[in-house]
C-alpha cells in the first residue's frame, strides 16, 4: 500500500495471525509426531515419562492459577467485610439519630400539629412552626430511606461474603485433590525415571539417546526458523536483540553446573547451552521481549519453552515443571514464563538455558550481564 507517496508493507490482520499460528502448531505437532516415530521399536517408557511430566506441568500450571485465584479472592473478601464494617456502622447511626427524632416527635405530638398551629397568634410564628415541621418530617423521611438502602446493601454485600468463602472453600478443595494428583504423578515420574535410567545404564546407550535428544532439537529448531518469519512481524518495532549482547539478564538464579562449550559425557559432547542447578517451582523469566513459539514436551528437554526474539535469535528454556505461556504468547523482559523442574528425565531441579542465532547456538554468558546467583 502507499501512504504518501511511500510503499509500506501491509500490517497483517489478527485473524491472518491467528491463522498463521495455527499453521504453526500444525507443523510443529506433525513434526513432534515424526520425532517420536524415529526409533522404530515404540519405546513405551518414554512414552509413560512424556505424559506423567505432561501431567504435572498440568496440574502445576492449575494450582498457581488456583494460588492466584485464592489470593485473588481472599483481598475481594477483606474488601465486602471492611464495607460491611462500614455499612453496619452507617446503619447504627440512622437508628440513633431516628430514635432521638421519635423522642422528639413524642414530645411534640404531646400537642397535635393543628393546635400548634391554631394556638399561634402571629402569622410569621405559625410559618416559621409550619416549616419547622416540615424538614423535620422530611430529615425524618430521608433518613429512614437512607438506613433502608443501606441495609438492602448490607443484605447484599452478605450475600457476596458468603457467595466468596464458599468459592474460596472450593478453590481450597481443588487445591488438596490437586496436590494430591500431583504428588502421585511424581511418584509415578520417578519409577519411570529409575527404570530409563537402569536400562541406559545397562546397555550403555547415554551417548545414542544424547545425539539423538539432539537431533531432535535441531530439526524442530530448522522447522520454528522456517516458519516464524511471518508470524513475528511485530518483533521489528522493538529493539534489535542482538544490541543487548552483554546486557541481558539471566532467566534464573542458580548456580551453572555445566557450562557453554565443555565436555559431556567423557568428552564425546559438548554442551551447546548452559544448566543452571535452582530450587523446584523456581520462577524463569524471559530474557527478552519476544514471542513464544514453541511450549510443549520434547525428548531430553522436557517441558520446553522456545521465545523467538526477531532476525533468527531465539532463546530457550527446558527441564521446566510448568509452563506459563502457550504458543503465540507475547512476553516481554522479565516476565515469567516457567516454573524450573526436573522434567525430561532429570534427577535434580534444573533449568537448561540455550540462546541460538539462525539454529547456531551462542555462549549465553557473552549474552548475560553477571552469573545467575
Amino acid at each position: 500500500m502507499l501512504v504518501g507517496g511511500v510503499a509500506v508493507a501491509a500490517q497483517p490482520s489478527n485473524n491472518d495471525n491467528k491463522k498463521k499460528l495455527t499453521q504453526l502448531q500444525s507443523r510443529i505437532t506433525s513434526l513432534q509426531l515424526a520425532l517420536d516415530q524415529d526409533n522404530k521399536n515404540k519405546d513405551i517408557a518414554l512414552n509413560q515419562l512424556k505424559d506423567s511430566e505432561k501431567a504435572i506441568s498440568k496440574i502445576s500450571a492449575k494450582l498457581i492459577n488456583l494460588d492466584k485465584n485464592i489470593s485473588e479472592t481472599r483481598e475481594k473478601l477483606s474488601r465486602l467485610q471492611s464495607q460491611q464494617h462500614t455499612l453496619d456502622q452507617q446503619v447504627e447511626q440512622h437508628k440513633t439519630f431516628l430514635t432521638r427524632q421519635i423522642r422528639a416527635s413524642y414530645v411534640i405530638g404531646k400537642q397535635e400539629y393543628i393546635k400548634l398551629l391554631l394556638n399561634q397568634q402571629n402569622p410569621a410564628t405559625v410559618s416559621r412552626i409550619a416549616t419547622y415541621y416540615q424538614y423535620f418530617t422530611k430529615a425524618r423521611v430521608n433518613r429512614i430511606n437512607d438506613v433502608t438502602d443501606d441495609i438492602a446493601l448490607l443484605r447484599k454485600t452478605q450475600n457476596e461474603i458468603d457467595i466468596h468463602r464458599e468459592t474460596l472453600q472450593k478453590m481450597r478443595q481443588q487445591v488438596s485433590d490437586n496436590k494430591s494428583s500431583l504428588e502421585t504423578q511424581f511418584i509415578q515420574r520417578k519409577d519411570i525415571v529409575a527404570k530409563l535410567s537402569s536400562r541406559v545404564q545397562k546397555k550403555g546407550d547415554a551417548l545414542k539417546i544424547l545425539l539423538r535428544d539432539e537431533e531432535h532439537l535441531k530439526r524442530l529448531l530448522q522447522q520454528l526458523t522456517n516458519d516464524v518469519s511471518d508470524v513475528d512481524n511485530d518483533l521489528t518495532q522493538h529493539k534489535d536483540f542482538k544490541t543487548l549482547k552483554g546486557r541481558l539478564p539471566w532467566p534464573t538464579a542458580g548456580t551453572i553446573t555445566a557450562k557453554f562449550g565443555t565436555t559431556r559425557l567423557s568428552g564425546q559432547l559438548k554442551w551447546k547451552g548452559v544448566l543452571i542447578d535452582t530450587q523446584p517451582g523456581k520462577a524463569i523469566h524471559a530474557i527478552a521481549h519476544g514471542r513464544v513459539v514453541f511450549a510443549d514436551w520434547l525428548r531430553g528437554f522436557g517441558m520446553l519453552i522456545i521465545i523467538n526474539h526477531g532476525k533468527g535469535y531465539m532463546s530457550l528454556y527446558g527441564h521446566n515443571e510448568s509452563l506459563h505461556k502457550n504458543l503465540g504468547d507475547w512476553v516481554n523482559a522479565g516476565e515469567v514464563i516457567a516454573a524450573a523442574g526436573t522434567s525430561g528425565g532429570q534427577k535434580s531441579s534444573s533449568l537448561y538455558f540455550e540462546i541460538r542465532h539462525n539454529g547456531k547456538p551462542q555462549n549465553p554468558k557473552w549474552w548475560c550481564k553477571a552469573v545467575p546467583n
